[in-house]
């Protein structure tokens, strides 16, 4: 089974960070080819990314034609129009492959296989470092936001380009929104339990303004109710799934201040609430036991 892979890289006002993630993409094996796509930055990635253009044999620098800033959907997908592997590897230029990374989900990959989903770390300026785990039920871990990140998991080069790409009308929720769209096509996701990208959280990504807030809830709640749409319609909506849904988007909307509207089932989300306080009480009893 062929097992090229093409690493496309997101950069926008990435000086500070770019050739971190250029260093973790080149020593990956299975890489036919890296694309930095520039996507109208205010300072010189776009100059920085040339010259590591210049450095690195396997990296090629594309833009947008108009040279404006179009985000991550379209600019991703530009690196799409010239890539040739098999595999697609997103990398935002803020993020880090670990060594292996992209070998170790290869090995899982089957005959039908189209994505992989992958747990990642979350690096925090302070020296922090938290897991984010994905969960290994591919319409729950949907519904909730754990079915990994963008640039933990590795798509099949064919499979999304029969569907588009990424969709360009979206500036949040687009890698999601691919799943969904992929797994409505059968396509379920192969899992990798490593924890070998490194997700760096600086301010920036932490608090992006009222409006950026404003679109993330509008797209991340949309999609939820989409996918509810799809499930009752396939007669696939379980309890179990009903229950899941109720209690993601029920506390999503508490956590935003919004009104809860009638696809939430309030007795799902009272009992999705109790079950996360008696988690979370077993966890920190566990904690401080072992300190």
């Amino acid at each position: 089974m062929s097992k090229s892979v093409s690493i496309i890289i997101s950069a926008y006002n990435a000086v500070s960070f770019l050739e971190r993630a250029v260093k973790s993409a080149v020593s990956q094996n299975y890489v036919k080819e890296i694309f930095i796509v520039e996507d109208g930055s205010l300072d010189n990635t776009y100059e920085f990314a040339l010259e590591l253009e210049r450095k690195y044999d396997l990296i090629k620098v594309l833009t947008h034609v108009d040279r404006k800033n179009k985000g991550l959907a379209a600019t991703r997908n530009r690196g799409l129009e010239f890539a040739t592997g098999d595999w697609i590897q997103v990398l935002d230029a803020d993020d880090e492959l670990m060594p292996g990374k992209i070998e170790s989900q290869l090995s899982l990959v089957r005959k039908d296989s189209a994505f992989i989903v992958a747990n990642s770390l979350d690096v925090y300026a302070d020296g922090r470092v938290t897991k984010r785990s994905f969960y290994d039920d591919g319409w729950r871990g949907l519904i909730v936001g754990k079915l990994g990140i963008s640039s933990a998991n590795l798509f099949n080069r064919l499979a999304i380009k029969e569907l588009g790409g990424f969709d360009e009308k979206l500036r949040t929720s687009e890698e999601y929104d691919l799943m969904f769209r992929l797994m409505t096509c059968g396509h379920m996701p192969v899992f990798d339990p490593n924890y070998l990208t490194k997700i760096h959280i600086t301010e920036g990504s932490l608090s992006r303004g009222k409006q950026y807030e404003e679109m993330f809830s509008r797209n991340w709640i949309n999609l939820r109710k989409r996918i509810r749409a799809y499930l009752i319609e396939k007669g696939i909506f379980s309890n179990y799934l009903k229950y899941q849904y109720s209690g993601a988007l029920g506390t999503f909307f508490q956590s935003y201040d919004l009104p809860i509207d009638n696809t939430v089932n309030k007795f799902y989300l009272n009992l999705y609430k109790i079950e996360k306080r008696i988690k979370k009480s077993i966890y920190t009893l566990f904690f401080n036991q072992y300190q």
